[in-house]
């Protein structure tokens, strides 16, 4: 096992893992809240690609500083799904339409949508949160095959994010 603190990275097969902050509560005994990290990873392989997955998070600033000082990601996986009852998921989950905004603050060109439509978590229904998630990217303006929901078991290649002009 490797443990890291938020942006310590190490390296396994090749890839560069770093450990990110996510807005999240972590909780591991009755006793204990919010006293060990909720992470997400940059995950960066040989060929210079970068993904960024976040798990479980809610919105806030903390995105659009990660986006800055990694300079974007190539892919962000983003958990979209058990965003209600807003009294019980707020600060775990986000909706939908911030869960788009996270994507685009961290500079991800492709946004993922996980964490939806296997096991009801929350009050939202079955195929909100896919549906929420791909109207904000319509809405944003951003092209559909950038804004991805996939099928179970389904795989996609992951085009290299245009480099800015220098």
């Amino acid at each position: 096992m490797i443990e890291l603190d938020w942006h310590e990275s190490a390296m396994v097969n090749k890839l560069k893992i770093t450990a990110l902050p996510v807005i999240h509560w972590s909780k591991r005994s009755f006793f204990e809240t919010n006293d060990t990290l909720w992470a997400g990873f940059a995950i960066e392989g040989t060929d210079g690609k970068r993904l960024y997955f976040g798990g479980d998070a809610e919105y806030g600033p903390i995105y659009e500083e990660i986006g800055k000082g990694y300079d974007g990601f190539d892919l962000a996986i983003i958990s979209i799904g058990a965003f209600l009852l807003r009294k019980v998921m707020n600060g775990a989950h986000c909706v939908p339409e911030s869960c788009f905004q996270l994507g685009l603050d961290l500079g991800a060109d492709t946004l993922l949508g996980i964490h939806w439509g296997t096991v009801r978590l929350g009050d939202d229904g079955f195929d909100d949160a896919p549906k929420r998630f791909v109207a904000a990217g319509r809405n944003a303006g951003i092209a559909d095959d950038r804004v991805w929901i996939m099928r179970i078991g389904e795989t996609r290649v992951l085009p290299r994010r245009p480099k800015p002009d220098s």
